[in-house]
């Protein structure tokens, strides 16, 4: 029998959420919440992805969770 592991990622407005299942038990949430001040300064939702990909590398790793694994 192997563990599924999903990482659920919910871009917003103004934050990110995300949440680590392993089969159907949540490991942990968090949110990566925005200024949307800082926001406005990219012109599409689209220019956002650079850095809404590093918050979410550095919230992983905060959690001891490598890309490895998922």
């Amino acid at each position: 029998c192997t563990m599924t592991t999903i990482l659920a990622i919910n871009p917003g407005a103004t934050s990110t959420k995300l949440a680590l299942y392993k089969d159907e038990k949540c490991v942990w949430k968090d949110e990566i919440i925005y200024d949307s001040q800082d926001l406005d300064s990219f012109p599409h939702v689209f220019d956002q992805f650079d850095i809404r990909l590093k918050d979410i590398e550095d919230l992983l790793l905060r959690h001891h969770v490598s890309t490895i694994d998922l």
